[in-house]
């Protein structure tokens, strides 16, 4: 099975890669001149290649670089190219009139454009002081936009950056500055370059030229520095603490030490991603590390750890061992997140009481895989296109969670000791799946590639099916492909996986365990089981409904089930009520054991789910029995800790109350509206600040029960308050949408046509608004019906972002068919998971009308 697997990646792949081994780069010698003032850059490169065999032809990547001179120098030889571009294949060919081969130089000058789309070589704007800097983002295959080059990760040089810049200006990028001298006369310009670097990929090279402050740490004589905005230096010196903590959690973990001489993260202004983990010169999203004072919440300050210690574990895994293809980039990133979790929770142990990863990667690796527009982790590429679409959840949350099911079968110890033989085998140089099998194996002495290979080359994932069996004292498992829709292919029809069960009795606390390789088996006990105990498998469990009436839901009303589990067991069984196989009624009932739930991560998971029945429901004359349900189901934990935070609240009960209110706000309980109309009067006169977990739940409530002059407020303080403070401005952004009435709707869509918000606030504005039945059709008539709005849009490219933003909040299969019918801007993998994504919610309103029509009826 292992070989089979082993001969499936991508053939674009094998092909491009072929082609670009006739040469193979060792290092890239590099000088760029940027202009500010008409965002052009002018750039010069030798490139010392081997020749593998004679040719007249070198074909290296290249997009948007146009390319002035091209050489080939070689001892006292020089021998002058013709260059021609393939701009579908992204690449230059240079011509000669002889073949050249052996060793030698690649000379090229060349000129591209500083563009502002964070791809390649980009331009950066410092408000403060009105000027340009500029900042590199190469993954995956973006360096070509910056120069030319040999751009495959397999392809590994050395590099010897130079950057040409006004005296005044910062300069960083992987390595430490070799040299800073005077580049003109009059000594306006400067010429910094760098050491060079070990062997790397390009997407991995960095540059950053700006205006800066900056924060210092030392790791020995290793300086570990944070360069933000200038005068923001203090408000990320909790970020430079957790970065030096992070590095030393890593050398211990790895018994690997920090390989490069220093360390750098540099903040950027609205970056599209959360971070970037160029080896030594670490790019990161500004409003990920930068705090306000007295405005952050737990939620930014775990986000903040999470990236960071994320961006630093990619120092050993993806920068020291690369993955040799993009395709197995999971090797990169799951790898990655799975170490950046173990990190977070090593220098913060208190934070294990309200542990996110249930919701925000086991969940969200769920929700991903269960739709059949997904993809097996190790994917087959058929087009390049689409690379930048593969870094999703699937890689990221699916891959973490089954490294971590992965490092439970064989155990930590051993899982550490495998990782460390992959990372020390490999290291500076380049691995694949079975690479990683391979050290694995030889640690457990367990046939890991045989059981691990079905969880990363197939998509989807398995749904275990339990049910009575024949003989008293046994139970039958059996297992399927699982998708949300519930409508198995013929292909996901035969699907299997081998599965590790582990699972104890209702009256016995020993874990017990099994592998389930066929489609069923047995487990032969004198009481109930409880599968997937400690919920490390990536798998759904779906009981029998009689067990789920009387067995499971007392074991949950009676909290004897550990939080993993009441997390699990309520977050599979609404998947499979999705899918059809549940009733939805049937799911509401059982909701009620944990009426007296305190845990804030199972009533996150909850909560998840309840705001998605209510977007099915929000058209409906069910929608008012259901809010009412909802609030007589967390209404009993709120009143147990109390509506305003005390000193003596710890952690999970702020979360907690943060999540209750939320939901009970939007759900217009009086207690709790009442409460929000008093903190937010009490925090526009200045009074008293909001405690900052609530702070969102009280403006989305304000939002939802606005009067004229409450929401006048609102919307003016969401215009008026700076991106530096983000936090509350984030907040006023997931909330502002929650308003119920036809004007301030308009008003609040009109606002998101301006620049005064971001695409990426629009887009959450949007879904706010389009949560309700009536905000839903006032989005719908502006921006797909309203045509100078829609070509408005589409000249400013917020198009393809407004348009899935607002048809994935719709339950129509009318609306999917309009939706797949059109817009053919729209990247197909996102429209093929929105279009699903709508369908199932389709159907789940088509039965759950019938199934809850007498249920809720008396909660009306």
């Amino acid at each position: 099975m292992m070989l089979l697997f082993a001969l499936l990646f991508s053939a674009v792949e094998s092909v491009e890669k072929e082609r670009l081994l006739d040469v193979k780069p060792e290092n890239y010698d590099l000088t760029f001149m940027p202009n500010f003032e008409n965002f052009t850059f002018f750039g010069s490169e030798e490139i010392s290649v081997k020749i593998v065999k004679p040719t007249k032809f070198i074909e290296i990547n290249c997009k948007e670089i146009v390319i002035h001179n091209a050489l080939f120098h070689q001892s006292s030889d020089e021998y002058l190219a013709n260059v021609s571009y393939d701009k579908e294949r992204e690449t230059a060919t240079l011509e000669f009139e002889n073949a050249v081969s052996s060793f030698g130089v690649l000379k090229l000058n060349f000129t591209g454009f500083l563009n502002d789309e964070f791809r390649g070589f980009s331009r950066i704007f410092f408000d403060d002081i009105q000027r340009y800097g500029a900042v590199t983002h190469f993954e995956p295959e973006w360096a070509r936009k910056a120069f030319p080059c040999f751009d495959d990760p397999s392809l590994k040089a050395t590099f010897q950056i130079s950057v040409i810049v006004p005296q005044e200006m910062t300069a960083l990028s992987n390595m430490p500055i070799a040299s800073s001298e005077p580049y003109n006369e009059n000594t306006t310009l400067k010429k910094v370059s760098f050491e060079i670097t070990p062997p790397m990929s390009t997407y991995l090279a960095a540059l950053a030229i700006g205006y800066y402050d900056y924060v210092e740490r030392m790791h020995g004589e290793k300086p570990i520095r944070i360069y933000t905005f200038v005068g923001k230096a203090k408000q990320v010196e909790f970020a430079a603490d957790v970065a030096l903590r992070a590095i030393q959690y890593f050398e211990q973990l790895l018994d690997i030490s920090y390989t490069l001489p220093k360390l750098d993260f540099v903040t950027i202004h609205n970056f599209t991603i959360g971070g970037m983990e160029n080896w030594g010169l670490i790019t990161i999203l500004a409003d990920a590390i930068i705090f306000e004072k007295n405005e952050t919440s737990f939620k930014n300050i775990r986000r903040s750890v999470d990236i960071v210690a994320h961006e630093i574990a990619h120092q050993w895994t993806g920068n020291l061992v690369t993955m040799s293809l993009w395709s197995q980039i999971w090797l990169n990133e799951g790898f990655t997140s799975f170490l950046s979790s173990k990190c977070v929770f090593s220098l913060f142990p208190q934070w294990k009481k309200v542990d996110t990863t249930f919701n925000d990667v086991l969940a969200v690796g769920f929700d991903a895989d269960g739709l059949e527009s997904s993809h097996p982790i190790v994917f087959e590429m058929k087009s390049k296109s689409n690379l930048s679409s593969y870094f999703d959840a699937i890689t990221y949350k699916k891959g973490e969670s089954i490294i971590r099911m992965m490092s439970k079968i064989i155990g930590e110890k051993t899982f550490f000791k495998g990782l460390r033989l992959y990372l020390k085998r490999h290291q500076f140089g380049n691995a694949e799946v079975n690479d990683l099998w391979i050290a694995l194996e030889q640690v457990s002495k367990k046939p890991i590639g045989e059981i691990m290979n079905s969880w990363v080359h197939q998509k989807n994932y398995p749904l275990v099916e339990v049910t009575k069996s024949q003989s008293q004292f046994c139970l039958k498992i059996s297992q399927k492909a699982f998708v949300i829709n519930g409508q198995l292919s013929e292909k996901n029809k035969k699907l299997k996986w081998h599965i590790p069960i582990v699972y104890k009795t209702a009256s016995d606390n020993q874990m017990k365990w099994m592998l389930l390789s066929n489609m069923f088996g047995y487990i032969c006990e004198r009481d109930e089981i409880i599968l997937n105990y400690g919920a490390f498998g990536f798998y759904r469990t779906k009981y029998t409904l009689k067990m789920y009436k009387k067995t499971l839901y007392e074991l949950v009303k009676q909290k004897q089930l550990s939080r993993e589990n009441r997390f699990i067991i309520q977050n599979d069984l609404f998947a499979v009520t999705k899918a059809g196989d549940i009733s939805t009624d049937d799911y509401l009932k059982f909701l009620t054991a944990y009426r007296a739930e305190n845990d804030a991560v199972v009533v996150q998971s909850i909560d998840n789910s309840l705001s998605e029945i209510d977007l099915i429901l929000s058209n409906t004359e069910l929608e008012n029995g259901f809010h009412n349900f909802t609030i007589q189901l967390l209404k009993p934990t709120l009143n147990s800790i109390g509506l305003t935070p005390n000193d003596g609240d710890d952690l999970n009960t702020l979360l907690l109350r943060a999540i209750i209110f939320k939901r009970l706000g939007l759900f217009h309980e009086s207690s709790v509206v009442k409460e929000a109309k008093r903190e937010f009067e009490e925090y526009l006169s200045g009074n008293k600040k909001i405690e900052n977990n609530l702070r969102q739940a009280v403006f989305c409530t304000i939002a939802s029960n606005s009067n004229d002059e409450e929401f006048d407020a609102l919307f003016e303080l969401f215009k008026n308050i700076s991106y530096k403070r983000f936090e509350v401005r984030n907040d006023l952004t997931q909330c502002i949408g929650y308003t119920q009435k036809e004007i301030q709707i308009n008003k609040v869509l009109q606002l998101c046509l301006t620049d005064q918000v971001n695409t990426k606030e629009a887009m959450a504005i949007i879904q706010a608004i389009a949560s309700s039945s009536k905000g839903r059709q006032l989005a719908y008539n502006l921006l797909v019906k309203d045509e100078k709005v829609k070509e408005k849009l589409q000249k400013s490219k917020k198009f393809i972002s407004f348009i899935p933003a607002l048809y994935k909040q719709f339950s129509s299969v009318e609306k999917a068919i309009e939706f797949e019918e059109g817009f053919k801007e729209i990247i197909a993998s996102s429209k093929a998971s929105n279009l699903e994504t709508m369908r199932t919610r389709a159907a789940l309103l088509l039965h759950s009308e019938s199934d809850l029509s007498g249920y809720l009826r008396k909660f009306q």
